[in-house]
């Protein structure tokens, strides 16, 4: 598929301005000041690396792919020889009691030691079982990646969701500690009587709200860690809210391929209709197998044996050898009726198989298109939203002066502030919103590996 990233600007790729530069105002340099990342830590790289020898579902998809490579061998060893060795020794006491004359008794052992050797000559059935556990192991495989796809966009989205949450408690502080100064101004203007009794309630109420919201976020950020760390089996810590990167949306750069010739590359190119096409190929051995029963099969037989049968009284013991060696075939002449069932019933399974690739297909091609629009769309809102924060701030900083100068009210700056950082986490929400629909994209596509974890990896900071 054509979906590719390059470290070039969103105006280059995309003719978008930059998602997250805003001009440089005192509280956008509050907020970067807060949500400057540590030197060093948890990257997303290392999470992935953790979570690949600690993940029990995908561990489990390897040991599944482990144990299904088996299957092929297995199947081949029936073309091999088979060599069987057999033996006995047998002690024998016999004991006549005669009508006339009188009774005896004898007591001797016998021995034996055979050898067998078998070797498949023709048999179909064994040719069949080995094209099915070559597809099995191809199946094996394409389920392996399904579940390495599957650890890549859970690692990825819990790693985001870890950043957004913490970006959501940063921003629910900042915007306390606003609403705080609002409500102390209030109360000192109120004191001198240059405001009124409603402000201060007013601000009094906002701030009890975002002390409710601020509880909310921390919550969040709780389940968002414990998310992350079941991911990787291991706890990230007690400074862990200092050890992650975050997203400069800045990095953030692709673009996609529109053509309808890419659309039909990566239906192709996605695991599981892949999978759903090496299932009709299975079915398609199965149905072969149905007529195996009026197939003739053709062996070769060696064999060896040596017995030694004791002594027994008046009787000297004496030994015997015998070797062989020849051909043994079977040929199939009626069974019931049961082959004609059987292909029927093939029949019926690989149509059913068939129908349900074309669904996977349409499916997948569905998929995948509203998947590219929903990228499309999260580029446009992402830069939306960036001018949404910048007007905001100048409505913030047009209010909080008319309030000095007595136009406005502090209502008016407390919705201002509100505005502001609803419209900085919803900014925000959309850039890890974006990040995790080209990551989907590429899933789909087929295309999702480790040197997108390393892409991604580079729009962090």
């Amino acid at each position: 598929m054509n979906l590719y990233f390059k470290m070039k600007s969103l105006v280059a790729m995309n003719n978008i301005s930059s998602v997250l530069t805003l001009r440089k105002r005192p509280v956008t340099l509050l907020l970067s000041l807060l949500l400057a990342p540590a030197a060093n830590g948890l990257d997303l790289q290392q999470a992935y690396k953790v979570a690949k020898q600690h993940d029990a579902t995908f561990l489990a998809a390897g040991q599944r792919y482990e144990s299904s490579k088996l299957d092929l061998p297995l199947a081949q060893s029936a073309n091999k020889v088979n060599l069987i060795g057999t033996g006995g020794i047998t002690q024998n006491y016999d004991h006549s009691s005669p009508d006339v004359g009188d009774s005896s008794s004898s007591d001797y052992q016998q021995s034996q030691l055979a050898l067998s050797l078998n070797k498949n000559l023709y048999n179909v059935s064994i040719s069949h079982n080995i094209d099915a556990a070559k597809i099995g192991v191809e199946i094996a495989g394409l389920q392996l990646g399904l579940a390495k796809e599957a650890l890549i966009s859970t690692v990825v989205a819990d790693y985001l969701s870890v950043l957004s949450a913490l970006d959501n408690e940063k921003l629910a502080k900042l915007e306390r500690t606003a609403i705080e100064q609002q409500l102390d101004l209030a109360t000192q203007r109120l004191d001198v009587g240059l405001g009124t009794k409603t402000d201060q309630y007013d601000a009094q109420a906002r701030y009890e709200s975002s002390n409710a919201g601020l509880i909310a976020a921390q919550n969040e950020v709780l389940n968002a860690q414990q998310s992350l760390e079941s991911l990787m089996g291991q706890s990230l810590g007690a400074d862990f809210k200092n050890s992650l990167r975050v997203l400069d949306s800045q990095n953030v750069n692709l673009q996609i391929d529109t053509s309808d010739a890419w659309l039909v590359a990566a239906v192709e190119k996605n695991l599981a209709y892949t999978i759903k096409q090496q299932q009709i190929d299975l079915q398609k051995i199965e149905l072969a197998r149905a007529d195996n029963g009026r197939t003739p099969t053709l062996g070769l037989v060696v064999g060896a044996s040596v017995a030694d049968a004791g002594a027994r009284s008046a009787q000297p013991g004496g030994g015997q050898s015998n070797w062989n060696v020849g051909l043994q075939g079977s040929i199939p002449l009626y069974q019931g009726g049961s082959i004609k069932l059987k292909q029927t019933k093939a029949a019926h399974a690989l149509a059913a198989v068939e129908s349900d690739a074309e669904q996977a297909r349409r499916e997948t091609d569905n998929t995948i298109r509203a998947a590219r629009r929903g990228v499309q769309a999260l580029q446009g809102q992402v830069q939306a939203l960036a001018l949404a924060v910048r007007a905001n701030e100048s409505g913030l900083e047009s209010k909080a002066e008319g309030f000095k100068a007595g136009v406005t009210t502090n209502l008016d700056v407390l919705n201002g502030q509100r505005d502001l950082f609803r419209a900085r986490r919803d900014h925000l929400k959309a850039s890890y919103d974006l990040v995790n629909a080209v990551v989907q994209l590429e899933r789909v596509s087929g295309g999702l590996n480790d040197a997108d974890i390393a892409r991604i990896n580079k729009w962090l900071k």
